[in-house]
């Protein structure tokens, strides 16, 4: 058995590859190195994979916070901890995951915009270049955290239309004391601030809903996007859950940066699954 995920901060998305082509799909929280304890990644492996861990041979996986050598190998120890009969594990950038299930063997360039953001440059093989990483409260730009945050602030400095804010706080819990407790005190603030995403999504044609993502989106191609692409000519895509809801706005943020974006996928895990399939039997 083969097992893929494709891991972020908020979800991970895992499919079990059988010697047969039949294929299994699981969903687990997010196990990103940088806000998920070791005790955490155990538990969550343990009460999902425990009755076939040792039917598991291969294992890959492409995370979130994973760039770094050494939260790459603090991942791939709990995996051979637990996965004690596979041979072969390997743990990749997600952005890797990103352009294999995007680009495959091509060279382009591939971007995500989930709970947090990145772009890179794929030589057909492995990541030659990548935007910097500065996490949700100094980068992240055109994520879901960051554009949580531009929507709590209009909130606050009193910048929504009365009748967005009423629904706004209707919807959610937007006391003070409440906010602050989930931003400085409990465990994964930006998926707290990317929880406020679907109700951007659906007041996105209320104008100053649709500018603060257009906002957030412009600043990716401005810190990020435009400083990776030299050659315009080659294919650029996109995965991720808000890429994917807000495509149209993506699109247009794009075209103004004299951009096209050739494929915006939601979830690559599906894409991801295939590259490997097609190379393993």
């Amino acid at each position: 058995m083969i097992l893929i995920a494709d891991s972020g901060s908020t979800k991970t998305h895992w499919t079990l590859l059988e010697s047969d082509n039949k294929v299994s799909s699981y969903t687990t929280i997010g196990l990103n190195p940088h806000l998920t304890d070791r005790e955490t990644f155990f538990s969550t492996l343990k009460n999902n994979f425990q009755i076939i861990k040792e039917r598991v041979t291969q294992i890959y996986f492409y995370g979130s916070g994973c760039v770094s050598e050494i939260q790459a190998n603090f991942v791939k120890d709990i995996l051979k901890i637990f996965f004690n009969y596979a041979t072969n594990i390997q743990v990749q950038s997600d952005i890797l995951g990103a352009a294999k299930a995007t680009l495959g063997d091509d060279e382009g360039y591939v971007a995500i915009l989930g709970t947090g953001s990145v772009c890179a440059h794929y030589n057909g093989a492995e990541i030659c270049k990548v935007s910097p990483s500065l996490g949700y409260l100094i980068g992240d730009d055109g994520s879901g955290a960051a554009l949580g945050k531009e929507l709590l602030k209009a909130y606050f400095y009193g910048l929504l239309p009365q009748e967005l804010t009423e629904s706004f706080s209707t919807e959610y819990d937007l006391r003070r004391e409440t906010i602050l407790e989930n931003l400085y005190h409990k465990e994964r603030p930006n998926v707290y601030l990317a929880s406020f995403a679907p109700f951007l999504k659906d007041h996105i044609h209320d104008e100053s809903i649709a500018t603060i993502v257009f906002d957030s989106f412009n600043a990716f191609f401005k810190h990020s996007m435009n400083k990776i692409i030299e050659e315009k000519k080659l294919r650029i895509t996109f995965v991720g859950s808000i890429a994917f809801y807000f495509n149209d706005i993506l699109q247009e943020v794009a075209k103004s940066n004299k951009l096209l974006i050739h494929d915006i996928q939601k979830d690559p895990i599906i894409s991801l699954s295939a590259y490997h399939q097609k190379r393993l039997y």
